[in-house]
């Protein structure tokens, strides 16, 4: 064999062990790491790579992600109604065309009480069937037409309630929220209410309460 041929046999050989070098770098966990990409640990101690948030794509489901409505469909199929508040003294007008749906399967059972916006006078001259109509279609826009507060409270099945026991379900703790912007909301206060004509009055502060 000539001096050229062996020098063309030893570079095929640094080249292959140039590329065998690269692959195993590549496959070994201590490999560098991008600056687009983040490196941590799962529960097993394994490493683990993802794209950090802002450059990953927004998975709607979760961005949009609302505590109290996500769940749509059953609130408005299980209880929900278009109707007044009951043991308030106030002029009748004041206490209609309330929207209310409550989610009796959540861990902590809560009512959502949907005020349709622009005041009493609109919901006077909007009328009751077109709040219901805009209510009930409230899931294609996730109720933007109502201001929105939610009660944390003991409820009842409605199949298992006394309807001569009028305080139901109380007295009771009652955690109030409401919803200050879409899938935000804002923890206004805990109180201990002694019945349901206190809860119903609450209610009503906070429709009217000046914002």
């Amino acid at each position: 064999m000539n001096i050229y041929n062996k020098s063309v046999e030893l570079k095929n050989s640094f080249s292959f062990l140039f590329f065998f070098m690269t692959l195993m770098a590549c496959n070994s966990p201590n490999t560098h790491i991008s600056n687009n990409e983040v490196l941590n640990k799962d529960s097993m101690g394994h490493n683990k790579y993802h794209k950090p948030v802002l450059n990953s794509p927004v998975n709607k489901s979760d961005s949009l992600f609302d505590p109290f409505l996500n769940d749509c469909s059953y609130l408005l199929h299980n209880g929900s109604y278009i109707g007044s508040l009951q043991g308030v003294n106030s002029s009748r007008d004041s206490l209609a065309n309330l929207c209310f749906a409550y989610n009796f399967k959540a861990k902590e059972t809560y009512e959502v009480m949907f005020v349709f916006k622009g005041g009493l006078a609109k919901r006077s001259e909007v009328g009751t069937d077109s709040i219901k109509k805009v209510f009930y279609n409230g899931c294609e826009n996730n109720f933007q037409d109502f201001d929105c507060f939610t009660f944390i409270h003991p409820i009842n099945d409605p199949d298992k309630i006394d309807p001569n026991d009028v305080d139901n379900g109380f007295p009771a703790m009652v955690k109030i929220f409401k919803r200050i912007s879409p899938y935000k909301w804002k923890f206004l206060d805990s109180q201990r209410l002694k019945s349901f004509s206190e809860y119903s009055n609450l209610r009503f502060r906070l429709i009217y309460e000046k914002k």
